[in-house]
């Protein structure tokens, strides 16, 4: 699982709900506490797990596969729009589905549209850009709408 790691990103709900039944390893890095101040977040910034593997934005697919536990074999790749503009270009080399959740459509529509064309499968949590992404060639494109952890 793949996301950039802040204690207000709907992939936290995600990650919970996914360890609950299977073995997770999450990628990424943690949102710098400096950006939170920069959106007004008033006070220390609230406590959050970060990921369980670090990467930086560009690293290639094939560094991050190394730094995969020994004994863990992904059968999946779930990556959730957490912000991130760019993927590796060698995403497609991977082995494994490749599914995205993308959140944000409302914002740089374009960029989201050029990021799912990547996966095998992308949901989208709003309704209303479904029929841009199929228009703009996305495969298995579907509406997810947003949640949220019931804890």
């Amino acid at each position: 699982m793949e996301y950039l790691f802040s204690p207000i990103t709907t992939a936290r709900y995600f990650e919970q709900a996914l360890r609950k039944d299977h073995n997770v390893m999450t990628g990424g890095r943690s949102l710098s506490p400096r950006i939170f101040k920069e959106w007004g977040l008033q006070g220390p910034v609230p406590a959050f797990r970060g990921p369980d593997m670090a990467w930086r934005v560009d690293e290639p697919y094939a560094e991050r596969l190394r730094k995969l536990r020994k004994d863990f074999e992904p059968s999946l790749l779930f990556w959730v729009d957490s912000g991130i503009r760019e993927i590796p270009g060698d995403i497609a080399s991977l082995s494994i589905p490749r599914v995205g959740y993308v959140i944000d459509t409302q914002f740089a529509l374009d960029i989201r549209l050029e990021l799912a064309k990547h996966f095998d499968f992308t949901f989208l949590a709003q309704r209303t850009h479904v029929q841009d992404f199929i228009d703009a060639g996305v495969p298995n494109v579907a509406w997810m709408p947003l949640g949220c952890s019931p804890e």
